[in-house]
């Protein structure tokens, strides 16, 4: 029964890799902690669990970096990173998972137009945001697909 729950947490996190913002490859580390407590960390080491760590940490950093270069990259100002963090906020309270990429878009808009920008300047860096939040998302997959066969070979092993 337990490979079955591992099968679905990684699963489920792998898929959360591809919407920014949802915490794909931390449940598939916490998924790995927990099956390695459960066995004693005899299928999951602990040298294991220490590697899934790194690489979640890795893809949850580049996930955030990605989508700030990317807004700076065009044309934004460092206060855009800021307005895309909040409006990714935002979006996710209100609209949920999806809001989180027009939360980012938006957020970074206006707080572009709030310092003076005009409209196409600002909404390229929006357009920035939204590249740069699918780019991080992607990074993301890819390393959830890597913790995903490192702890799924252990387990079927």
């Amino acid at each position: 029964m337990s490979k079955v729950l591992i099968i679905v947490a990684v699963i489920i996190g792998v898929l959360g890799t591809l919407l920014p913002g949802l915490p794909g490859t931390p449940i598939i580390l916490i998924a790995g902690i927990i099956y390695g407590w459960l066995n004693g960390f005899q299928v999951i080491s602990l040298q294991l669990v220490f590697w899934l760590v790194v690489l979640s940490l890795v893809a949850e950093f580049l996930e955030y970096i990605i989508s700030g270069f990317s807004a700076k990259r065009f044309g934004g100002s460092k206060y855009s990173i800021l307005g895309l963090l909040i409006g990714a906020l935002i979006g996710a309270i209100i609209l949920g998972p999806l809001g989180i990429l027009a939360g980012m878009f938006l957020g970074s808009i206006i707080v572009e137009l709030i310092l003076g920008k005009e409209v196409n300047s600002a909404v390229k860096t929006g357009i920035g945001a939204i590249i740069g939040a699918i780019g991080g998302s992607i990074f993301s997959f890819l390393i959830s697909l890597l913790m995903a066969g490192l702890l799924l070979s252990r387990v079927f092993y």
